[in-house]
């Protein structure tokens, strides 16, 4: 059974550009309680005209690149999505200490460099690593239009 990866966490990327797991999210990611490596691919991604980071589990990332290769290759959107986001994808495991290094390219594309405190995001199969304060500003305006999302999501409920 696979592990849901959930929760908020603030975090702070270290002077080289790594991170540290919070205890729950490293836990959910362990396969045992051994001291052993951790491999996430992390890649990029725009909300909103937000940038951030994803972080997905080797074997997610796999399922994922698999169901993206049975799409059509001649359709320019399944194209721009492989450039985008799936090239862009890059396996890093983690150290002796848990940390994680973020790939510079990806912390310059939502510029983490700038931003040393990040927040993460449990989305079930994955999680988002987004620069503090434009998640911030970003939560903030979910929370004043959550009620129409609610209503949305609801209908999809009933459809199901």
């Amino acid at each position: 059974m696979t592990k849901l990866l959930r929760g908020q966490f603030r975090a702070k990327l270290d002077s080289k550009g790594r991170l540290l797991l919070p205890t729950p999210l490293r836990q959910n990611l362990s396969s045992s309680k051994q001291d052993k490596a951790i491999e996430l691919v992390f890649t990029n991604n725009i909300f909103k005209r937000n940038k951030f980071l994803e972080a997905y589990t080797l074997k997610g990332w796999l399922a994922l690149e698999k169901k993206v290769a049975s799409w059509p290759t001649l359709k320019p959107e399944v194209q721009s999505y492989k450039r985008f986001y799936i090239a862009a994808g890059q396996a890093v495991a983690s150290d002796s200490q848990g940390r994680f290094l973020l790939p510079l390219g990806l912390r310059g594309f939502c510029q983490l460099e700038e931003s040393k405190e990040v927040v993460l995001v449990g989305m079930g199969d994955k999680f988002e690593i987004w620069p503090a304060e434009i998640w911030d500003k970003l939560n903030l305006s979910m929370l004043e239009n959550f009620e129409s999302v609610v209503s949305v999501v609801s209908v999809l409920d009933e459809e199901a």
